[in-house]
């Protein structure tokens, strides 16, 4: 039988996982933020048994596993794990759906929705991947980068008064109907 293979973790001498269960999202995550960053990875957690409703605001790599209702902004990686439930206007870096998203989302490097994923909203990011078995429902512009999250306060800032230009009167021509036809002078 193939059980002997496995180690106690679950994985075989190649890495490979059991058949039938699936790598964690924030496994994966913690290596590619590690490896972004140099040094090891901060995440915050929030667990399968917390749900949090309000503003979430932060500068680390959050893994949801809970439920999220609100409001989301972060300047690092948003993680929907699998089972985890957000129903809130996203802004991240960078976000990664394999549970249940429901809200716009504006990332300003990617948003990935993997096979056990499902978003339905709007996305506003440069680069997506939309995973065989995902569910999406919703528009994307990709057309330019989103605003990061301490940019939308500021964009209301007032521009200095440009010189002003002289404005001219156009005068629109007069129809131009053939000339009636006058007799020849005699």
């Amino acid at each position: 039988m193939m059980a002997g293979l496995f180690t106690k973790k679950g994985k075989d001498k190649f890495g490979s996982t059991r058949p039938g269960e699936v790598n964690h999202p924030l496994n994966l995550s913690r290596k590619e933020t590690a490896h972004h960053r140099g040094g090891e990875a901060k995440v915050a957690v929030i667990g399968q048994k917390v749900y949090i409703k309000g503003e979430l605001r932060g500068d680390e790599d959050v893994a949801v596993d809970g439920k999220v209702e609100g409001r989301i902004k972060l300047n690092k990686h948003l993680i929907i794990n699998k089972g985890g439930v957000v129903r809130a206007e996203v802004f991240a870096d960078w976000v990664t759906v394999s549970g249940t998203l429901i809200g716009n989302v504006n990332a300003r490097k990617k948003v990935e929705i993997l096979s056990t994923g499902h978003l339905e909203g709007d996305i506003k990011t440069p680069n997506i991947i939309i995973s065989e078995g995902a569910l999406f429902k919703g528009n994307i512009d990709m057309s330019q980068t989103p605003e990061p999250p301490a940019m939308t306060a500021k964009k209301e800032k007032k521009l200095p008064e440009t010189k002003k230009e002289e404005v001219k009167e156009v005068v629109p021509p007069k129809s131009e109907e053939p000339p009636s036809p006058q007799p020849p002078k005699r």
